[in-house]
């Protein structure tokens, strides 16, 4: 029991350390991720946490009861956990770290269980033939879960992968974030992405008059709906006003009125008319704000 209890104690807020000291967000985008990692119910990151640290745990623990050479995998197969937590965890293709919890989780549970196979009765290959298969599973392994997850990610040969919605900053705003899957600067990026971004058209949805398509080339950014990450910024209205490109975080909302806004504005100026009255003999700022109708 004291060396689970030493266990649980290392590797449970492993990770939540790591990810507080990066200053990652919670896995929903609010909070730190120091405090979201720790709690390991369904309504914090931790529950991801939950699912690793069990599984690492049930290898720890039962193999020292694996049948014939078994026994002497049990490092090799923590290893490839390990393996597979890295693979999460980096972007090969732009060669940066990537805020994936799932990654980190596998990375530290693997890594820190190392320390404790000994503990909980495993031991090292003994002999070539233990050693050949221990090898064996520590590229074999990785290579069938990275393989398994690659042919199963629909955004494996797709030039735009969805990364959510929320609202803009008044009724009838709305902005989407989408992710690139190659450069911005390609010369056939715009023609891409103008048509992936039609289906939002607000034309097509009565509840959105204005509408910003924020498309990245930075994953985490994209999935955390951090907006200053935005790498260009593509703007459409329900009224006919024609659709436009900004580089970065565009702005597409502030300088333009939708219909609710003009509707409140209207109604806001008409209830300040109602009770002014203009001097009789002439013109003033009530009569010329409130006879501008």
């Amino acid at each position: 029991m004291a060396r689970l209890l030493l266990w649980t104690a290392l590797a449970w807020p492993a990770p939540a350390l790591i990810a507080g000291a990066l200053g990652w967000k919670g896995i929903w985008g609010s909070g730190s991720a120091l405090v979201d990692y720790l709690i390991p119910i369904p309504v914090a990151g931790g529950v991801f946490h939950a699912m690793t640290f069990a599984g690492v745990t049930v290898v720890l623990v039962s193999q020292r009861y694996w049948p014939g050479i078994a026994p002497g995998l049990g490092r090799a197969v923590l290893l490839a956990v390990s393996v597979v937590g890295a693979w999460l965890l980096y972007d090969f293709e732009r060669r940066r770290l990537l805020e994936n919890p799932i990654g980190l989780f596998l990375l530290t549970d693997g890594l820190l269980a190392q320390l404790f196979v000994g503990a909980f009765g495993g031991r090292w290959p003994a002999g070539a033939r233990e050693w050949g298969a221990a090898l064996v599973a520590a590229a074999v392994l990785p290579a069938a879960v990275i393989g398994a997850i690659r042919a199963n990610d629909p955004r494996v040969g797709q030039p735009f992968t969805y990364a959510g919605s929320r609202p803009g900053p008044q009724r009838g705003d709305e902005v989407h974030f989408v992710i690139s899957n190659g450069p911005v600067s390609a010369p056939g990026f715009k023609a891409a992405a103008e048509g992936f971004a039609m289906g939002w058209h607000p034309r097509y949805n009565m509840n959105d008059e204005d509408v910003a398509v924020y498309f990245f080339t930075d994953r985490s950014a994209a999935q955390m709906q951090d907006d200053r990450g935005a790498a260009m910024t593509y703007c459409m209205y329900q009224d006919g006003t024609a659709p436009f490109w900004e580089s970065g975080k565009g702005d597409c909302f502030s300088g333009h009125e939708t219909v609710n806004e003009r509707l409140v504005r209207t109604g806001s100026r008409e209830k300040a008319c109602a009770g002014a009255k203009a001097p009789a003999g002439g013109s003033n700022f009530v009569s010329h704000f409130c006879g501008a109708r």
